[in-house]
């Protein structure tokens, strides 16, 4: 591999990728190498999607802590998504910091996007009441759950976020400001850089071999956007790269795709009406066409809307209806520079009439495929930040200069009509001026009376533009919504998911209790006549009152809950005591036999290679002996008790122990992966906890 490691501490790069709607993780800790992060289901992205549902049928304006329990909340819920269409938040990552204005609200319903939108302070807009940060914070949240569940001992991680280029430096500032709430040592780099440090340390060998600079160029087709970076690459142990030329459009992506083949369809949908969440059904299909064309001649399905149809379309007709797009592909290529290899980046990328265009318009014999194209940009990011660690050494050095974007911006205002004269721009001023030309990572929008006539602004060394010579008025005032919402919903959550929790726990106690009840012999032994009716009291209670519950309330739950263990905990303790305890005595002391007999036979005269060290087998008999003695001594107190009495010796603490000792064995034993010839003991298989296993 390119990287030699050696170890300080257990330091993890992170390279992400932030795309419209999925976020692409690359991973490396010194000593391992290169892997993309999958989520629970294992896809290799972190998506995120957030439904929000009014109870009682209002339009979403603005949550807060006021009325956040007003709206059910499903992150990353399809059936939700699918059922709700208008009141979904996707492509967060596209949401961040925009400027509210009538360009950007036409751009999203071309693109059958319809969120509840509202301005906020700031001019910070709002979808369906919540700002997109809170999806950005959600996804950090899991991604990092995910680090840490892969790979504990990490003590330290640095994340490289990859961003469009185009991306302003408002925008950049909210996804460095959610992750250093999230404890993440950030850094922001753009798309085109990651793609580059890709590149070079795939294709090292070509470059130090090329006589000439190697000049590449990067079609990336986002969901959301497309972008074309030229960059030249030359040198053999210093490799010198340099973006020569970039250009973007943020209103053509493969999202506009998806739009052309919904309207192929809607032309064919049998009824003048339809619904929202029907929409969402023939949007959702319309990309797996756009995907299935990318191989087939034709793609043939069925939509289960309603009413339901049937479609058939050709690669030929999805072509024709591409045409607007493959010309706006064409005329951003045609004014590049010339190429020798063009690498194809982003999903859409796939679609062989666009691989057509950038094949002839770029005027190469073909396009290379040699970079992943999804997952790409999260590789270089994480080449990159693995080159700016002291935790790696590479067996070269590259030096990457990038193109800096400048804009002529306008002063506009709270209609979004342009203003010419600075003084006439009055207290809706958001909008930088165009008094003179500003880089355009710059904030373009600013908050109300922030920016003067000697306003400037000054690159800092984490690459974002910063405001100088301001007023004193605080510009991130948005923070202040986002805390109040992140920790709103993410408190209505947790309830919720509790409430769900407490709720089985509850019906399965008071099922568990009146089975008890049934068992009137061995109650009579264990409890006295008080004691019974008492317990039968509080099940009938209790069991009325979750009956009579429309919705339950999550402190007032919690104290029934609690009210009812403590209710009968002294009781079931006896009973369960009584007909659990002798077989977990009996199944904890077969175990402790199999495992002396085990390490009797397999370890006591084996060499060091094929045993554990004296010390782990010394340490694991002790601990079986001290069990044992502690088993005895309970046994010994527990016979000086009558049955009415609670015990000393519980079975479940007896089975928790047990459980501990044959983990601890298995772990030893795990550890000698090749010693492929010793054999495993079986131990029982009926010891139970709680309907869990304790012991193989």
């Amino acid at each position: 591999m390119l990287f030699l490691y050696f170890f300080l501490v257990s330091s993890a790069i992170l390279g992400i990728d932030v795309g419209a709607e999925k976020l692409r993780v690359g991973y490396i800790n010194p000593g391992k190498p290169l892997m993309v992060l999958s989520d629970d289901l294992n896809n290799r992205y972190f998506r995120e999607i957030l439904t929000i549902v009014p109870k009682t049928g209002n339009t979403i304006k603005l949550i807060n802590e006021t009325n956040f329990r007003n709206y059910d909340y499903y992150f990353n819920s399809e059936s939700k998504a699918l059922k709700y269409p208008n009141k979904t938040i996707r492509f967060f990552s596209t949401f961040l910091a925009k400027i509210p204005s009538k360009e950007y609200f036409k751009s999203l319903f071309a693109r059958n996007i319809y969120p509840t939108l509202s301005v906020i302070g700031n001019y910070r807009l709002t979808y369906n009441g919540i700002l997109p940060e809170v999806l950005l914070y959600h996804a950090l949240d899991r991604i990092n759950h995910t680090l840490l569940a892969h790979d504990p001992q990490i003590e330290e991680e640095v994340t490289y976020f990859a961003v469009p280029k185009f991306m302003i430096s408002q925008e950049r500032n909210s996804i460095q400001s959610i992750s250093h709430m999230l404890n993440y040592t950030s850094h922001i780099i753009d798309q085109s850089q990651a793609l580059s440090f890709a590149f070079a340390y795939s294709h090292h060998n070509k470059i130090s071999k090329s006589t000439l600079p190697l000049r590449v160029a990067f079609l990336d087709i986002g969901e959301t956007n497309t972008q074309i970076t030229i960059t030249e690459f030359a040198g053999k142990k210093e490799i010198i790269s340099k973006e020569i030329y970039y250009d973007y459009n943020n209103q053509l992506g493969g999202r506009d795709i998806d739009v052309i083949i919904y309207n192929m369809l809607m032309k064919i949908y049998p009824s003048k009406e339809i619904t929202d969440s029907d929409k969402e059904k023939i949007m959702q299909e319309s990309t797996k066409i756009k995907h299935r064309l990318t191989t087939n001649e034709e793609a043939i399905g069925f939509i289960e809307t309603t009413p339901p149809f049937g479609y058939n379309i050709s690669r030929i007709e999805f072509n024709s209806e591409l045409y607007p797009i493959l010309e706006k592909i064409k005329k951003m290529i045609i004014k590049c520079p010339r190429v020798d290899i063009v690498h194809m980046i982003g999903g859409s990328s796939r679609v062989p009439s666009i691989q057509n265009i950038a094949r002839n318009a770029f005027k190469v014999n073909k396009l290379s495929f040699s970079l992943n194209s999804e997952e790409a940009i999260c590789t270089g990011a994480t080449y990159y930040g693995a080159t700016m660690s002291s935790s790696y050494k590479t067996t070269f050095s590259l030096n990457h200069s990038s193109i800096d974007l400048y804009d002529k911006i306008k002063f506009v205002n709270s209609s979004g009509k342009q203003v010419d004269n600075i003084n006439n721009v009055g207290q809706y001023m958001y909008v930088l001026s165009d008094a003179q030309i500003f880089p355009h990572g710059s904030s373009r929008i600013m908050a109300e009376g922030l920016i003067s006539e000697k306003s400037e602004f000054v690159k800092n060394s984490d690459g974002l533009y910063r405001l100088k010579n301001s007023t004193k008025k605080d510009p991130h005032k948005w923070k202040e919504y986002f805390i109040n919402q992140q920790q709103s919903i993410y408190k209505y959550v947790f309830e919720t998911e509790e409430i769900s929790k407490m709720v089985d726990e509850l019906e399965t106690l008071i099922s568990t209790s009146k089975i008890a009840m049934k068992d009137k012999e061995t109650m009579k032994e264990i409890c006295t006549e008080r004691e019974y009716n008492n317990m039968e009291t509080v099940i009938n209670t209790t069991e009325k009152w979750m009956m009579k519950q429309k919705k339950y309330e999550y402190d007032v739950l919690k104290v029934r809950l609690n009210m009812f263990r403590d209710a009968i905990s002294s009781v079931m303790c006896r009973y369960e005591n009584k007909n659990s305890l002798e077989t977990v005595i009996d199944n904890a002391y077969k175990s402790f036999d199999k495992i002396k007999l085990f390490i009797k036979e397999n370890w006591s005269s084996s060499s060091r290679k094929r045993r554990p060290s004296r010390k782990d087998i010394r340490l694991l008999l002790a601990i079986i002996s001290d069990t044992e003695i502690w088993l005895e001594e309970r046994k010994r107190l527990q016979t000086k008790l009558s049955l009415y009495e609670n015990p000393t010796l519980k079975w479940y603490v007896v089975a928790m122990k047990v459980n501990v000792i044959v983990n601890e064995f298995n772990s030893i034993k795990n550890s000698l992966y090749h010693v492929l010839d010793i054999k495993e003991p079986s131990f029982e298989k009926d010891l139970v906890l709680n309907n869990v296993k304790v012991s193989k």
